[in-house]
């Protein structure tokens, strides 16, 4: 499968590495609007521990303009991992032209923008699939299998953090321009928004509180899920930089609480009334894995079961449904459907 990967940041390096990992995918064009991108053993800034790509691909044509890419270079399925206010018209334009498209979250910056995409996936037949990462990294897979099995019992409350250092990355600092990335809650936050409501499914409401710092730019969300008698909370924020990336859940079942955190190794922490006991995860990362799952649903022709696209629309409508009840100082019903995806 040819794919084009448009955008060669820290995630279009990372995806370009794990393309390279796997057979079936062929990289056939390169694009961003910064040439000096093209220097594949350039340093590129960011959050994440990027593999060296290792093949120059000195072969592989590039592109400064997308469009161009798309009437020239004979693609199978492109890869969108640019600024997020830009994902829309990019994958919409793939697909349109007929090809697959994995773009990296959030689908848009705008409920608004999200439909459009979902629309044109619908009118073209083709694969979307959205790098809500989450869902593929192992821990927080077998949290989701462990709720949904009840494997302690059920649910008696759950709690998610997330957090990073003010990102200082990106082309003219796109990450903090809220009409750009959608500001913290739609770049960062979304990822346990996203695996709550992939979860527990869409809460009757929330009530969220904001904290926004002008002077150091942090950036802070807190929110309550209300489930019947099941209170789920998150807590996401930019923080000051060199405080680095947490990520941690903790569920409280009725016959055991678990615990998952970034910093404290790859294994869960389960929590009973007379002993504990750590489980160990698989080390595949969660990168690798959603672009193969890309691979298998467009060579299979049909949408992912584990991120169909709807339910990338449906996470930006949990995000904005929080981001209102902190405006308005009030619950907020989300409007998502039970019945979605």
């Amino acid at each position: 499968m040819r794919i084009g990967i448009c955008g060669l940041g820290m995630m279009g390096r990372s995806h370009l590495a794990n393309a390279l990992k796997i057979d079936e995918l062929e990289v056939a064009a390169l694009c961003d609007i910064d040439p000096a991108k093209f220097d594949l053993s350039r340093i590129v800034p960011g959050n994440l521990p990027l593999e060296q790509v290792k093949s120059s691909l000195d072969n592989v044509p590039r592109y400064e303009q997308y469009e161009q890419m798309l009437d020239e270079a004979e693609l199978d399925a492109m890869i969108v991992t640019t600024p997020s206010d830009l994902h829309p018209s990019m994958a919409t334009a793939a697909l349109e032209a007929g090809l697959h498209v994995f773009t990296e979250k959030p689908i848009a910056v705008t409920v608004e923008g999200g439909e459009r995409v979902y629309r044109a996936v619908e009118a073209s037949g083709k694969v979307l699939v959205v790098g809500h990462v989450v869902r593929f990294i192992p821990a927080y897979q077998k949290l989701g299998e462990w709720v949904r099995n009840q494997t302690w019992g059920p649910v008696v409350s759950a709690e998610f953090s997330r957090s990073c250092g003010l990102p200082g990355w990106g082309e003219r600092g796109w990450f903090t321009d809220p009409a750009r990335s959608g500001g913290m809650p739609v770049d960062l936050h979304i990822h346990d928004a996203d695996f709550i409501l992939h979860t527990f499914g869409p809460p009757p409401a929330v009530r969220s509180v904001r904290s926004f710092n002008s002077p150091s730019q942090t950036d802070i969300i807190e929110t309550l899920y209300i489930y019947n008698e099941m209170p789920v909370r998150s807590w996401g924020g930019w923080v000051h930089r060199t405080s680095g990336f947490s990520a941690w859940a903790n569920i409280t079942f009725e016959e055991a609480t678990v615990s998952y955190n970034t910093r404290q190794g790859d294994h869960i922490a389960v929590y009973h009334h007379d002993e504990s006991e750590a489980v160990e995860l698989s080390d595949a990362g969660g990168y690798e894995t959603e672009l193969r799952e890309f691979v298998r649903c467009a060579r299979a022709g049909h949408p992912s079961p584990v991120c169909p696209p709807k339910s990338a629309v449906d996470s930006l409508r949990l995000v904005y449904a929080e981001m209102e009840s902190a405006e308005k100082n009030t619950e907020v019903t989300p409007d998502i459907t039970p019945d979605s995806d």
